[in-house]
């Protein structure tokens, strides 16, 4: 079942039990990104300060595109990190840490593949008659990326920063 705005590939006459996949999605619908960042600086002291950040963002891709192994969902995340300045100068390198959270989506319905039904069509020895067959020959009969997914990715940051005004120093 091909989704609009999907382009196929398929390779005639590859064996089905091939690391290849006859069929794949070459185009997955990229969509615009939206979302909002928002960021601080916290001075604790003269040599010493946090910057703190937050932000939310859109899929990439439509909800029937989405698979668990890319970062497709809606994300929502914190950044943490440490300016420290080198030398005397206005350059300052901020090392950080970032936290995001893929939050909990479904993508799919669970009954558009059945890749069972393409096992039992190959024991069959491939029989056009067998209850399997209307399945595979519709193009049902393979995984699908249809489930709940959510996840967590962790980033380690190295920033530069430059300011024509340095903070403690007027």
């Amino acid at each position: 079942m091909r989704r609009s705005g999907s382009q196929q590939i398929s390779l005639v006459g590859l064996d089905r039990n091939s690391v290849l996949l006859p069929e794949s999605t070459r185009y997955r619908g990229r969509q615009d990104l939206f979302g909002f960042d928002i960021y601080t600086t916290y001075q604790a002291r003269s040599n010493l300060a946090a910057v703190l950040g937050g932000h939310f963002s859109s899929p990439v891709v439509r909800r029937t595109a989405r698979e668990p192994g890319n970062n497709d969902g809606w994300r929502a995340g914190i950044t943490v990190g440490v300016p420290l300045r080198v030398g005397s100068s206005n350059l300052q390198i901020v090392p950080g840490y970032g936290f995001d959270l893929y939050l909990p989506s479904s993508t799919g319905r669970p009954g558009d593949f059945d890749p069972a039904a393409a096992t039992r069509f190959a024991a069959a020895g491939g029989d056009i008659n067998s209850d399997d067959a209307a399945l595979v020959l519709a193009g049902r009969g393979r995984p699908s990326n249809a489930g709940r997914y959510t996840g967590a990715v962790h980033t380690f940051m190295l920033t530069l920063r430059w300011a024509e005004r340095t903070p403690g120093r007027e």
